[in-house]
């Protein structure tokens, strides 16, 4: 039970980790530039959005490879 817990704290953490990464990279898009001026905070959500969308699925990516390569030992035993 304890693994359970200490595995959804990695994989939230993961996940903070790569929407944090992914805002980073964003930033010098500057999207606010290139929409609308009349709508700067409908910018700015975009890219938090865009952040969560690249972020959570890169975090889903490698978790989903960390199973994978964990589960290759059932493959030779």
């Amino acid at each position: 039970m304890r693994y359970l817990g200490v595995q959804a704290l990695l994989n939230l953490v993961s996940q903070f980790l790569f929407i944090w990464i992914a805002f980073w990279a964003l930033q010098p898009l500057r999207l606010d530039r290139k929409m609308d001026a009349r709508a700067p905070q409908q910018a700015r959500a975009l890219i938090v959005l865009l952040a969560v969308v690249i972020g959570y699925t890169a975090s889903q990516f490698f978790w989903s490879f960390f199973d994978a390569v964990r589960n290759l030992v059932y493959l030779v035993r």
